[in-house]
């Protein structure tokens, strides 16, 4: 996100630069056209995870088949993707990060990590292979989904000058608080984790009261969320017959029928991660920022060359 930043104020830092501006800038009409297909592929992908991921909480809460709850949670998202404003949909941000929050702490309130916990983790040992090993490479490759509303984003900032110190310290921040989190929960659960989503996983070892609160804060955290995703895919429909806002509509319901198809959240997580969202997250922001801004031999080395890696094992 930050190399894409980069080039973006490379271009042009007063005027509005959006992310197919930028593949523009570096490799023409070619640079535009993998910009849009990757950004249709992933966040396409992005939007059929959060379904499913809000599906899994409310199939673990109340007990009811996955597909069955996709139908039910359909509604709400429409009614959020309705809404086209970015400055809206940032605003909506900061609850939907409150609600984040809470949910995490009650995550972790609930599976407390303990000596006994840790021993019990311990005991059963590692049980990783080389698929889990992709499986978790495609799942840190997923974090990178707000990579194509991060242009946008910066586009609106109100104080562009603090925006890129803004961002490393968030993405930072973030880094460190989901690593410690996922260390904890999995220590928390005794090493027996049976779901993607944190709060599902809390399924039969914490009380009923506990595991609706857990579901109902990071589902909505999600829901809130979700318009910063279908956004850029929408904004790729040029035509005149529909508004975006149909548009974003049309997204939710063919992302919910590949939901139904596929729901599996864990399984969705590491396929949108280790294709599209390497592409797009990793693959093209090296290729524009080393055409775009020229670094130093050395300074491409320390930028590029560790992302490349983590991006071809993907």
């Amino acid at each position: 996100m930050v190399m894409l930043v980069q080039c973006r104020d490379k271009i042009s830092p007063v005027n509005e630069v959006d992310y197919e501006e930028v593949g523009g800038a570096a490799l023409g009409q070619l640079g535009r056209r993998l910009v849009q297909a990757a950004t249709l592929a992933f966040q396409f992908g992005v939007c059929v995870v959060q379904i499913t991921f809000v599906a899994t909480n409310f199939a673990a809460a109340f007990d009811m088949p996955v597909r069955d709850s996709i139908l039910v949670v359909l509604p709400m998202f429409v009614a959020v993707a309705s809404i086209q404003s970015i400055k809206v949909l940032s605003t909506l941000a900061l609850p939907g990060n409150g609600l984040l929050s809470v949910g995490l702490l009650v995550v972790l309130c609930s599976v407390p990590p303990n000596q006994a916990a840790f021993e019990d983790a311990v005991e059963r040992g590692w049980t990783g292979t080389t698929a889990s090993a992709v499986s978790a490479v495609g799942n840190l490759v997923y974090a990178s989904e707000g990579i194509a509303v991060v242009l946008p984003m910066r586009n609106s900032a109100e104080a562009p000058g603090d925006f890129m110190n803004v961002l490393k310290v968030t993405l930072s921040c973030v880094t460190c608080m989901f690593t410690a989190f996922g260390g904890l929960c999995f220590v928390g659960l005794h090493g027996i984790v049976n779901s993607a989503s944190a709060s599902a996983a809390l399924a039969g070892h914490v009380s009923k009261g506990q595991l609706l609160l857990a579901n109902f804060l990071l589902s909505g955290a999600v829901l809130v969320g979700f318009p910063l995703q279908a956004l850029p895919v929408a904004r790729l429909y040029k035509g005149e017959l529909l508004q975006q806002w149909h548009v974003q509509v049309l997204v939710v319901f063919v992302a919910a029928l590949v939901a139904v198809a596929v729901p599996e959240v864990d399984i969705l997580v590491d396929i949108v991660g280790n294709s599209a969202g390497v592409v797009l997250g990793f693959v093209l922001p090296i290729a524009f920022h080393y055409i775009l801004c020229a670094p130093s031999r050395r300074r491409a080395l320390l930028l590029h060359v560790p992302v490349a890696v983590i991006a071809t094992f993907a």
